[in-house]
């Protein structure tokens, strides 16, 4: 019960401006935390176990813990829980769903997360959860753009931006609002790309989480890069880069060197961009996390 409560808010905590504190928080207490799930995943019809786990998922994916996540999070799905239908059990498994779906598409397993977020989503529907659903459309959304499919991303980030609108779901809408404007520079709408990233950025200096500001300096970079302004790109990833290293996200570091090396690509230093590229392949290696597929035909 005690690591439970340390979970449930460090989870509450890492989209504020205490966030690289209890990322700090919580890999001090992890070695404790994986013995409470340990004894929690043997208490068979015990949803404790499924609750701490999916409590703990942004830890796990901002420290680069994803096969760690996914060994939790996909054995406590699949144990016997309690048979209770009520509405708590089943917010519980759609938001452990929603987890595993998020790792299973940091890992590359595609087919894996498409199946646990159409789940959650349905499950989001019967509740009548509206900020469930659009969180669901979200991370669908997500996946569309990382397996190279631009118009079904558009669609999912849409409907979950109004949604999150509706709500005046402030968070949710920045998240998405980003993700909108990663789509949107896939299919070279720069102009459109830009202001999403702009109103994002803005909302979430406004909330103070810096982690997501980090994300989206990444994305405008990006734009920056395909429109040719190395310096700017170069200047805005090297940003990213040092605010993703304070809180220790590995896997967001790689898409920053993935990112400058690209810079130094097509700017005539190959060495520098092998170089680059050869540590966020390190950095993948060392957390699990693949590089989106839509990307690999450029990494390549």
């Amino acid at each position: 019960g005690y690591f439970l409560a340390i979970a449930e808010e460090g989870e509450q905590q890492l989209r504020g401006e205490r966030q690289q504190w209890w990322l700090d928080r919580l890999e001090v207490e992890h070695d404790d935390l994986r013995v409470a799930l340990s004894w929690q995943a043997e208490r068979v019809g015990d949803d404790t176990g499924l609750r701490l786990a999916a409590s703990l998922w942004r830890f796990w994916v901002l420290r680069g813990y994803l096969n760690e996540a996914s060994e939790w999070l996909e054995r406590l799905l699949a144990a016997p829980t309690s048979t209770s239908e009520s509405a708590e059990s089943k917010s519980l498994r759609a938001k452990a769903l929603s987890a595993a779906g998020v790792v299973a598409c940091d890992r590359g397993e595609y087919g894996h997360a498409e199946t646990h977020h159409q789940e959650c989503l349905a499950l989001r529907r019967d509740l009548g959860d509206d900020r469930g659903v659009a969180a669901a459309l979200n991370n669908l959304g997500i996946l569309a753009c990382d397996i190279g499919h631009p118009v079904r991303a558009t669609a999912y980030h849409e409907e979950s931006l109004d949604i999150k609108r509706k709500l005046g779901d402030r968070p949710g809408i920045a998240a998405t609002l980003n993700n909108l404007g990663l789509v949107a520079s896939d299919r070279g709408e720069y102009a459109r790309a830009l202001a999403c990233f702009d109103e994002s950025i803005a909302i979430k200096k406004e909330l103070g989480d810096e982690r997501g500001i980090s994300v989206t300096l990444n994305n405008q970079a990006t734009v920056a890069r395909k429109q040719g302004r190395h310096d700017t790109a170069a200047s805005l990833f090297r940003q990213s880069l040092a605010m993703k290293h304070r809180f220790g996200d590995r896997e967001g570091m790689s898409f920053s060197l993935e990112g400058l090396a690209r810079v130094a690509c097509a700017t005539g230093d190959p060495a520098r961009a092998a170089r680059l590229l050869g540590a966020a392949s390190a950095l993948r290696r060392a957390t699990g996390a693949l590089l989106p597929l839509a990307d690999r035909a450029d990494y390549e």
